[in-house]
């Protein structure tokens, strides 16, 4: 699905973000400062800590962080300090129970699994604070802005939306392609021999493919459009009927191999009840957007630039 259009602030919120990445110089660099909300402060020191953290956390290596991973986590830092001005001003308690609570299980559970991260990256306890307080106050506001519109009305809009973008949810002719892979053309004409004879081809791929992946689920792909099967697998596959196999192995990159077509989709739309659920996750972040521009727009946000 494609996203939904982001609100023209946020937009400028990102380009302004671009130009610090791309490493621009301002008036705030002179004490290495990268952004300052009304009050609150952030420094490339807390900036660099909270991408590793937040990097780390979601799986990928601090070390390759690329510039818009970077520029993802302080927008994020932004939007935080904003949410927690909004709530100063609203006379809002962020740190009631739930904040607590959530705080000492979160420290507990990284300090005892992730202690040699911490070290390395250099990770303070504050730092520590401060990414559990971000996270919890930027959830915070996501579920007050869901709160604040009826279901059925989101639903509705979601349906509208799927309507009058009915070409982004398009799809191809796809197949549901099994793969049996091996090193040698003579161990796939094997294969084809054991399959001619009426093996099982789930069976054969177990315990004769070398695509381990694959070969775990009985040498399932999953589905592919004619022209993701011609890229991997030359012509002449996606002409197969359900139930066919190839009878000449074929060469590829990674050595040879047999594909069975064991399922068919024609060519149409992705079904509503299919791509709902992102849908209107996706206006929830807009209307969150929406909602955090306004804030912003309140504010005194500096930039380096």
């Amino acid at each position: 699905m494609k996203k939904l259009i982001r609100s023209a602030a946020a937009v400028c919120l990102t380009c302004l973000l671009s130009l610090l990445a791309a490493g621009c110089a301002g008036s705030l660099d002179a004490d290495r400062q990268v952004a300052r909300i009304g009050e609150s402060i952030i420094t490339q020191q807390a900036l660099d800590t909270y991408t590793a953290l937040s990097m780390y956390r979601e799986g990928y290596d601090p070390s390759e962080v690329d510039v818009g991973q970077k520029q993802q986590c302080l927008e994020e830092m932004v939007n935080a300090e904003a949410v927690c001005e909004y709530y100063r001003n609203n006379g809002t308690e962020i740190y009631d129970d739930a904040y607590n609570s959530g705080k000492n299980a979160f420290l507990e559970e990284i300090q005892s699994n992730e202690a040699e991260f911490l070290d390395q990256n250099d990770i303070s306890y504050d730092d520590l604070i401060r990414f559990y307080r971000n996270q919890f106050v930027i959830g915070k506001f996501f579920e007050e802005t869901r709160a604040q519109y009826e279901e059925d009305t989101v639903a509705a809009e979601a349906q509208a939306y799927y309507e009058s973008h009915l070409e982004d949810y398009k799809v191809d002719k796809e197949k549901r392609l099994s793969l049996i892979l091996t090193k040698k053309k003579k161990q796939a004409a094997g294969a084809v021999q054991r399959l001619d004879q009426g093996e099982d081809f789930a069976t054969v791929a177990r315990e004769v493919s070398v695509d381990a992946n694959s070969a775990a689920s009985g040498g399932d792909l999953g589905f592919f459009n004619k022209q993701e099967v011609r890229s991997r697998f030359g012509k002449g596959i996606f002409v197969k009927a359900v139930g066919e196999y190839t009878e000449e192995p074929v060469k590829t990159g990674d050595g040879y191999a047999v594909i069975l077509i064991t399922d068919s989709h024609d060519s149409g739309y992705q079904p509503y009840d299919e791509v709902a659920r992102d849908i209107i996750y996706s206006l929830y972040e807009n209307y969150n957007n929406q909602r955090l521009d306004d804030i912003k727009s309140g504010l005194s946000i500096e930039l380096a630039s």
